[in-house]
């Protein structure tokens, strides 16, 4: 920070005045910072040493969002910047109410072209891509999947659940109750900023873009890019669902709008429920003294040895190795996500399962099986694959209990003393005394199956540590694999790779 400029350790910058009226609930201001027509307020945050400014913009919009956060930055230092509000839901994990927060934001406003078609007009995307530091992230997923803060994200909900009920009863919209998740949940991923759309297809395509994109809102990119034009490169997007984005006004119509004002309440009120999550806190105020240095890299790895440090150590363990694996990894920004391939059972096109069970994400085949074996081709073209699932994971919960991945490497496991501990140190002596906290996935990179002591060995590993999920990856040897005593042993499930999409 400069020193001649006011801090704040978060600026957050709201589009419309329903969403400024439900940030005020949250947040009394205490102080006005207004200036040339844009309303700028000091809220109280509860807490002596975290400081917030309110910034309203003047319209909705990119462009809008973009002169706000631009103003407020030419007259304060910040540590964070986020976008709240409302937004269209594009995933069917979300449902009104729900909240969701950035990993990754895509622009799509920017030179997009129309196209013709026999049928019509249609839009071609050139979409930017822009990434919430992964240390933000995982510190605002602590608040859903540590149980340490179970009580927080409870009163979190209630709080939700009572002013969802309070709004529809007072709009007279009771027969929007069923429709509501009174208990909101909360999700990172993929947001989308784009223009308001009234097109189911515009909305198709923009799930094309990245298959775990959540919602579309309008604002997002605006904010992103005026924050590292001036120097501030730490930025998320928090958002409250208030329709589907699918074109149509019945909801808000059917609740006098009583859906927005839910919506955006339960984004500022996950906020406020972020402050009483220490590991956010510590996050803040890493970035007061730090604001150019990524969040993965060792300053935050050395806090006493808890979930938290565990994830940030395994994260930042895991961002060297992709660094030194893969060539296109290498010479990303920190906090960059890496397209994730999906996969499929190796009989899909065969069998009845290809009615019941086709491609799928890592993380969902998990949650319905412990042991699972992925074929890759021996042609694949470098080594990274294991770290690049592991990387996926790291910000991955199930059944909101947070994944701590270990990338095994099956070359250096040999009996009787070359084991899991060799290759992860403390994260495993951690999860040994905490394992009823979180979900260890162990990755396997390359099992010894061809020598049955090795073999032997290292299922003898895998079941020091019950609860946790396995993911074997080998290279064109699952008939081997299933011919052995991993097969035997671990009730393992045989999928292969799909192929990802040039678009990712």
């Amino acid at each position: 920070m400069s020193g001649s400029k006011a801090y704040f350790d978060l600026v957050v910058c709201v589009p419309l005045e329903i969403e400024l009226t439900e940030v005020y609930r949250v947040f009394e201001p205490i102080e006005d910072h207004t200036k040339n027509f844009i309303q700028r307020f000091e809220v109280s945050s509860g807490l002596e040493d975290i400081k917030i400014l309110v910034v309203a913009q003047d319209e909705m919009g990119r462009s809008s969002a973009r002169r706000c956060v631009a103003s407020a930055l030419a007259d304060f230092d910040a540590g964070l910047v986020v976008c709240l509000g409302i937004a269209g839901g594009l995933s069917n994990d979300l449902s009104l109410g729900s909240v969701c927060y950035s990993g990754t934001v895509v622009d799509v406003y920017d030179n997009a072209k129309v196209v013709d078609l026999e049928a019509g007009l249609d839009t071609a995307f050139a979409p930017t891509h822009m990434h919430t530091d992964r240390g933000i992230t995982s510190a605002l997923n602590f608040l859903r999947s540590n149980p340490k803060f179970a009580a927080t994200y409870s009163n979190w909900q209630g709080i939700c659940a009572e002013n969802a009920t309070a709004e529809l009863h007072k709009a007279q919209a009771l027969d929007l109750l069923s429709k509501f998740e009174f208990a909101p949940r909360s999700l990172n991923g993929t947001i989308a900023c784009g223009q308001v759309s009234d097109s189911k297809r515009y909305n198709d395509k923009l799930k094309k873009l990245d298959r775990k994109i959540l919602a579309i809102e309008t604002e997002s990119g605006g904010v992103f890019a005026a924050s590292e034009e001036l120097g501030i490169g730490k930025c998320v997007t928090i958002r409250g669902i208030s329709d589907y984005a699918e074109g149509k006004l019945s909801l808000e119509d059917q609740s006098k709008g009583a859906v927005r004002h839910i919506a955006a309440f339960n984004a500022a009120s996950f906020l406020k429920a972020q402050l009483e999550n220490s590991y956010f806190i510590d996050v803040l105020k890493v970035l007061r003294g730090n604001n150019d240095k990524a969040l993965t890299s060792n300053e935050l790895t050395n806090p006493p040895l808890d979930l938290a440090g565990v994830v940030r150590d395994l994260e930042h363990s895991i961002d060297v190795k992709l660094r030194e694996l893969s060539p296109e990894y290498k010479f990303t920004e920190k906090g960059y996500s890496l397209p994730i391939p999906r996969i499929k059972p190796v009989d899909y096109e065969s069998t009845y399962r290809a009615i019941e069970e086709g491609p799928a994400e890592i993380e969902d085949v998990l949650m319905k099986h412990d042991s699972i074996v992925i074929d890759i081709p021996r042609t694949y073209p470098d080594d990274s694959l294991s770290w690049v699932i592991a990387h996926s994971l790291i910000t991955s919960d199930i059944n909101r209990q947070q994944i701590l991945p270990f990338v095994i490497e099956g070359k250096h496991v040999f009996p009787p003393a070359s084991g899991f501990h060799n290759q992860s140190g403390k994260p495993i002596e951690f999860l040994e005394a905490n394992g009823n906290i979180c979900i260890p996935v162990f990755i396997i990179d390359n099992p010894p199956l061809h020598s049955r002591t090795r073999s032997q060995y290292l299922i003898e590993e895998c079941k020091k540590f019950p609860g946790a999920k396995f993911i074997f990856v080998v290279r064109g040897e699952l008939d081997l694999a299933a011919s052995t005593i991993l097969s035997e042993s671990m009730n393992v499930e045989a999928y292969t790779l799909c192929p990802i999409s040039l678009k990712e």
